[in-house]
């Protein structure tokens, strides 16, 4: 009895109604109702006033924040960026101990955190930060974890992982939340390749959908091809996004350089299964240095994107 008070049990006939469009969202039209753009994060089942679409909500929220700001409110941001988008997964960067732990007790319900046993700091005597990955318990079975250290320097984590099967279609897919902060493109591509390196490692996770998540700082030529050439950027595939700005961080010289920094990539090559229904840089009402990202996606049908068996 005390469980059912704590975790809502899905009751039976219950209809999911898909994904939307958030409150953060600059592009929807004011006179939505708010009540249609927000209250997922504890009724699952919340039914829509417009149907709802895709299989997987993906949000990505970095809480870096200018020294002044007050980071107290990070956590209620968090929370209300997951109610609005009934984010199936959300990835965090730059969140430390006490706020991580905070936001864990925020979302019990359908949802639950991983990746918070070990934290790592970027530069001496600065605060321990974390790469937490939220998922929804009601969609995704969780099948394993991990981390992903700095090739030069294993006390630096700059990305962690989750496998999951999407219990309603059965496909699998991995996450991977990545913090690359370094300025340096050279230092991005060491550590990028490192990923890519473990990953070619295990057949489940190279035979299937891969959404890279998260902070790349310094994009090299190289780098930038090995995207175009492997990955897809949703924010390219969703025609309300393509031409909009691109920039995710608030200061002068991204704005105007209309640099990204914080991304949901898409690598699919094998599987050809991941269909871009709608992406966003969300900045209505976000006030930390990044903007989130949003994007919605569906898994294709047919048998030749069946899950391979791990090797």
């Amino acid at each position: 009895m005390l469980l059912s008070l704590i975790f809502p049990i899905a009751v039976l006939g219950e209809k999911f109604d898909g994904y939307g469009p958030t409150a953060f969202d600059v592009s929807l039209s004011p006179d939505i109702p708010l009540g249609e753009l927000t209250g997922y994060g504890k009724k699952h089942f919340k039914e829509r006033e417009n149907k709802g679409f895709g299989d997987l909500s993906l949000v990505d929220f970095n809480m870096e924040t200018e020294d002044s700001f007050d980071r107290s409110k990070l956590v209620d941001i968090g929370w209300d960026l997951l109610d609005s988008s009934h984010g199936t997964v959300m990835t965090v960067q730059s969140i430390r101990k006490g706020e991580a732990d905070a936001l864990s007790m925020k979302v019990l319900g359908h949802y639950e955190v991983l990746n918070l046993s070990e934290g790592s700091s970027n530069v001496q005597e600065a605060p321990i930060t974390y790469l937490p990955i939220v998922f929804d318990t009601l969609v995704l079975d969780h099948k394993k974890s991990g981390y992903i250290r700095d090739p030069e320097n294993d006390k630096i984590i700059y990305a962690s992982w989750a496998m999951f099967e999407h219990k309603k279609t059965k496909r699998w897919f991995t996450v991977v939340n990545v913090d690359m902060y370094s300025a340096y493109s050279e230092k991005t591509d060491v550590q990028m390749a490192s990923i890519l390196k473990d990953m070619s490692k295990e057949h489940t996770i190279d035979s299937n959908p891969v959404f890279f998540m998260g902070r790349i700082n310094a994009v090299s030529d190289k780098l930038q091809k090995v995207i175009d050439d492997k990955y897809t950027n949703p924010l390219d595939v969703d025609r309300n996004a393509k031409e909009a700005p691109r920039f995710t961080m608030k200061n002068l010289p991204d704005i105007l350089g209309n640099f990204q920094r914080d991304f949901v990539l898409v690598r699919d090559a094998a599987s050809q299964m991941v269909r871009v229904n709608y992406a966003r840089i969300l900045r209505r009402g976000i006030p930390t240095l990044h903007y989130p990202i949003h994007a919605i996606v569906s898994f294709e049908t047919g048998d030749k994107q069946l899950t391979p068996p791990a090797a």
